[in-house]
């Protein structure tokens, strides 16, 4: 299945056929897939930024400085928008708990995240149209009337 991903954009899904990306990285059973120039960091296996933050009260700190901070949150059951609370930037975190994954984006929303779990595909993208892209769905004329509009 292609799906063209744009630059700085990003695509985690459990199918692992996916075509059109530029970079491909496996977290569990899941693939994510980066397009061109999407910055990522991962973490111990654990963690996995997309995208850029600064920690406003600790602004030397490095990005793994900031991630070790948040891996001791997570062992503490601090998962969530509240552990990156200091965080600024444009970002989307992937957490490995044990649960599952959780995920969570920059509080102004600059880095996009959408979800789903329908049709027993479970997906997180940075575009609504890459999960549609991903169920199989067409846009019909209202959807491209609306695109153009928009």
């Amino acid at each position: 299945m292609e799906i063209k991903l744009g630059k700085n954009q990003y695509l985690l899904s459990e199918r692992q056929d996916i075509t059109g990306y530029r970079y491909k990285i496996h977290i569990d059973q899941y693939c994510m897939y980066l397009g061109e120039a999407c910055n990522y960091y991962e973490y111990k296996s654990k963690i996995y930024m997309i995208g850029y933050a600064v920690d406003v009260e600790k602004p030397y700190y490095t990005i793994e400085e900031m991630c070790d901070e948040l891996d001791n949150k997570l062992a503490q059951g601090l998962i969530g928008p509240e552990s990156t609370r200091n965080w600024n930037g444009r970002w989307i975190i992937l957490a490995l708990t044990e649960k599952g994954i959780a995920a969570w984006g920059d509080c102004c929303g600059l880095k996009q995240l959408f979800y789903d779990g329908g049709s027993g595909i479970f997906c997180i993208a940075s575009q609504a149209r890459y999960i549609a892209q991903l169920y199989g769905y067409v846009e019909d004329q209202i959807a491209v009337a609306y695109i153009k509009q928009a």
